[in-house]
C-alpha cells in the first residue's frame, strides 16, 4: 500500500489535474491513517474473520497451501464440444474449483477489445449498502464498459469460444439470457476491488432482474479473460478459500459461483489486489442458470468440474 501511494502522489506531481489519481490519493490516505492508528495496538487474530487476514497474505503472496493440498492440483488438457479442440487447464484450487485457461487469447484481439471498450469505459458503480441505489464507492477503484455480441465480430467470436471451452451456453436473448455481454474492466496504478461474490443476494439482485434477466436465473459462473499482464500486484484473490490467481496476459480464470445444486458457494469471495505498477485489463463473461441445466446438471458430488 505505502508504494501505491508514493506512485500516485508522483503522478499527481506531473498531472495535479488528474481526477482519478485525486480520488485514489484520497482512498489511500485513508486507509494509511487507519493504518497508523492501529500501529502501536496489539490486536489478536479474531477466527470469525480470518479471511479478512488471509486476503492481504494473498495479495503479498505470503499465503502458502499445505503440501497436501499442493499433490491435490494439476495441469491437464481438457476436451471441448470440439473433437480437436482441447484447452491447457491448470487447477489452482479444488474446493471451490478455481482454474487458469491458458492461451485462450491473443495479443492481436486483445489488441482490439481494447480499442473497443476505450470508448465506453466509465467509473465503475457498485451497489448501496443498503441495497437502495448503485453508487461509486472506495470498494472499487477501476473503470469498466459493456461490449454486445453485436458491437463486433471479434466479441461475438469471444462469446463462443468461452462457451466451447466451458460448455456452458452463453447465448444473448431479449428474454431469459444465458449469458451478460462482456464486461471490460481497466485497473490503474492503485485500481483495486474489495472482496464481493458474483452472485446476486437478496440485496444485489434487483438490480439485475431487467426483462434481460428475469427468468434467467443467477450467475452461475465467472469467465475472465486477462488483457494484460501486471509487474506487481494484480492478483484476483480468494481469502475464504485462500487462492491466488495472478495476472497472466492471453489466459483466464474460471469458476462456479453457485454449487450444482444453485445454493450459494460462499467459498467464492474474491478480490482484485491492488495494482502497484502497472495497469491491469481484463473482461469478465458471467453465465446465468438458463440453458445450464443440461450442460452442468445437478450432481450428487458438490464439485464436479474437472
Amino acid at each position: 500500500m505505502p508504494s501505491a501511494y508514493r506512485i500516485i502522489k508522483e503522478g499527481l506531481v506531473l498531472d495535479p489535474s488528474d481526477e482519478k489519481l485525486q480520488r485514489d490519493l484520497k482512498y489511500f490516505e485513508r486507509k494509511i491513517s487507519h493504518m497508523e492508528q492501529k500501529e502501536n495496538v496489539t490486536i489478536q487474530r479474531n477466527p470469525a474473520f480470518e479471511w479478512t487476514y488471509k486476503y492481504e497474505e494473498l495479495c503479498r503472496n505470503d499465503h502458502k497451501k499445505s503440501k497436501y493440498k499442493q499433490t491435490k492440483l494439476k495441469c491437464y488438457k481438457r476436451k471441448t464440444s470440439i473433437p480437436y479442440r482441447t484447452a491447457d487447464v491448470e487447477i489452482v484450487n479444488i474446493k471451490p474449483e478455481i482454474a487458469i485457461f491458458h492461451r485462450v487469447i491473443s495479443d492481436d484481439e486483445i489488441k482490439r477489445v481494447k480499442s473497443i471498450a476505450k470508448k465506453k469505459l466509465k467509473q465503475s458503480i457498485v451497489v448501496s449498502a443498503d441495497g437502495s441505489s448503485m453508487e461509486i464507492s472506495d470498494m472499487r477503484v477501476s473503470e469498466s464498459g459493456w461490449l454486445a455480441d453485436t458491437d463486433n465480430e471479434l466479441i461475438q467470436r469471444l462469446s463462443k469460444r468461452i462457451e466451447i471451452l466451458t460448455g456452458l451456453s452463453t447465448a444473448i436473448l431479449p428474454v431469459a439470457s444465458h449469458a451478460e455481454e462482456l464486461q471490460v474492466l481497466n485497473y490503474g496504478i492503485g485500481g483495486m476491488y474489495e472482496a464481493h461474490y458474483d452472485f446476486f443476494d437478496e440485496t444485489s439482485y434487483k438490480w439485475n432482474v431487467g426483462k434481460q434477466f428475469q427468468d434467467s436465473g443467477n450467475r452461475v459462473a465467472t469467465w475472465m479473460f486477462y488483457l494484460s499482464g501486471v509487474k506487481i500486484g494484480g492478483a484476483t484473490v480468494f481469502p475464504r478459500a485462500g487462492a491466488r490467481v495472478p495476472v497472466v496476459k492471453g489466459a483466464a480464470a474460471f469458476w462456479f459461483n453457485l454449487k450444482p445444486s444453485g445454493a450459494y458457494d460462499y467459498e467464492t469471495l474474491h478480490a482484485g489486489c491492488p495494482v502497484l505498477i502497472g495497469s491491469k485489463w481484463v473482461a469478465n463473461k458471467w453465465t446465468h442458470e438458463a440453458a445450464q441445466m443440461f450442460r452442468r446438471p445437478c450432481n450428487k458430488n458438490e464439485y464436479m468440474y474437472s
